[in-house]
């Protein structure tokens, strides 16, 4: 699998487990509002309950001899004056101070024996409740022994579960289970879970799309590869053959005119077999290091041929080309002199292709720790800061105007990083506008 594609295929997985994430975190900001929104419904239920009980009693009371008044108003739950309202508080019992009054008013009834209305209680409930859920309540002694339950008796374990002491004096216990189903939360947030899910969706089909645009754009440029790879094996044969008819010329005339034009041709065919060597590279997908062929090389020498070669090739055009060599006499570097000409070449021909006339090219040779340095200054246009760390990408061409646009086929560059790279080398450039250029590339001494 092509690493474009597990881009692909894992931004799509991130994509589905964020969208994931962000619905769990919807339906449990969902469950929590209404969790709490139920917590107040139920102490609203439990004392309006106890509302309906007090009117109950009143009206029983009302009925009563004095004698039976006072004796019913003499009852006190408590052996002590006073109550605890941190450690209610802490129990659950109650939650503000206020609530310390209803939980006395139901240890009276309980007191006087006057249970909790459990019909009442679940009709105030159902009527106060946010939305419509199956529920049940179960009363419990002090034992913990259910006493009385209303509601549906076959809910299972519901997600919400409320159990609340009914006064100070833990008589007797109040339990409420309900059951908050899944159907209301996508009735309540269908319009937000529509819309996320749509974006989920076009952005996995943008994905999609960009995934089968690539993979069209593989095979095309697999097929152009491949079509590039076979003209360049049939421009190579003929190109061979005129350098080989150009030399023999040459050696069979003693005519200097003859000679001069035999070299300017022959050096014109290296130049495009060079090119067309560079293009090979380019668009070869393996490359091997047991490909490199190497042997003793004197970079003198072939930056004396670069030199001579390049003179020729630019001949119409006012220039200076300079060898600085500063390595040891008779000093061999282990590489592939083929590839490391092409180098130099390549370097030597930009500096003086993208410049006035005039020009003028430095080549310094110098012996380093790990092997050999060799370094191409011009004078030239200078590259500018925003093209030079694209420079050595295959195809990319620098966009000029006016006069100082020159065509280059972007591969150049490329070939000279690949060529370093097999050498276990390194390449690198400065550059300022206006000023010229620098390239360098090293080559370890094996």
């Amino acid at each position: 699998m092509r690493f474009n594609q597990i881009i692909a295929i894992t931004a799509a997985i991130a994509i589905v487990v964020i969208q994931s994430r962000y619905l769990m975190q919807l339906y449990g900001n969902y469950i929590q509002d209404l969790t709490a929104e139920l917590d107040r419904t139920s102490w609203i239920t439990i004392d309006k309950e106890m509302n309906y009980r007090m009117e109950s009693f009143n009206s029983m009371i009302n009925e009563f001899t004095q004698e039976q008044k006072d004796s019913i108003y003499s009852l006190s739950p408590y052996e002590e004056n006073h109550i605890n309202l941190d450690q209610s508080r802490s129990l659950g019992i109650i939650r503000t101070s206020g609530d310390s009054f209803t939980q006395t008013r139901e240890d009276n009834f309980l007191k006087m024996g006057i249970p909790m209305n459990m019909p009442i209680l679940d009709s105030i409930f159902c009527a106060l409740s946010p939305i419509e859920l199956p529920h049940r309540f179960i009363l419990y002694n002090k034992d913990m022994q259910g006493v009385d339950s209303i509601g549906e008796f076959n809910l299972k374990e519901g997600n919400y579960q409320k159990f609340q002491p009914l006064g100070f004096r833990g008589w007797q216990y109040l339990q409420l289970d309900a059951n908050i189903p899944i159907k209301n939360f996508i009735e309540t947030e269908l319009l937000g879970l529509i819309v996320s899910s749509l974006m989920m969706l076009l952005a996995l089909g943008c994905l999609l799309f960009q995934l089968t645009v690539i993979r069209r754009k593989e095979e095309e440029l697999k097929w152009r590869d491949d079509a590039t790879r076979d003209i360049i094996h049939d421009l190579k044969n003929p190109l061979t053959t005129a350098m080989t008819i150009a030399e023999g010329m040459k050696a069979l005339n003693d005519d200097a005119v003859l000679h001069e034009a035999m070299d300017y041709n022959y050096n014109k065919f290296k130049h495009v077999l060079l090119q067309v060597e560079e293009l090979k590279d380019a668009v070869s997908e393996d490359r091997p290091k047991d490909r490199l062929q190497t042997q003793q090389v004197d970079l003198l020498k072939l930056a004396q041929r670069v030199k001579e070669e390049c003179d020729l090739l630019f001949a119409d055009k006012e220039h200076s080309i300079n060898i600085v060599n500063k390595l040891p006499e008779g000093y061999r570097i282990k590489a592939n002199p083929v590839m490391v000409e092409r180098i130099m070449r390549n370097l030597v021909e930009n500096g003086l292709k993208y410049a006035e006339h005039g020009v003028r090219v430095e080549v310094r040779l110098n012996q380093t720790e790990k092997g050999a340095l060799v370094e191409v200054e011009d004078n030239g246009w200078g590259i500018a800061p925003e093209y030079q760390k694209k420079i050595f990408k295959l195809y990319y061409r620098i966009p000029l105007e006016g006069d100082y646009r020159r065509r280059g086929t972007g591969v150049g560059l490329a070939s000279a990083k690949t060529a370093v790279r097999l050498h276990r080398g390194k390449i690198w450039m400065k550059s300022e506008l206006g000023k010229g250029s620098t390239f360098s590339f090293s080559l370890p001494q094996e």
